[in-house]
């Protein structure tokens, strides 16, 4: 899954996402969010 992070608030997935993945997906940006500061960040899962 390819995610684009232009900010803190503003995730933008790259591609469909199925429901079942929506925790694991909140999960890692809530833990990324607290060890980095994004600035037009883009990042791979």
């Amino acid at each position: 899954m390819y995610v684009r992070a232009p900010s803190t608030d503003s995730f933008v997935p790259a591609a469909p996402l199925s429901h079942a993945d929506l925790p694991a997906i909140i999960n890692f940006i809530n833990r990324s969010i607290r060890t980095m500061k994004f600035t037009n960040v883009d990042f791979y899962v």
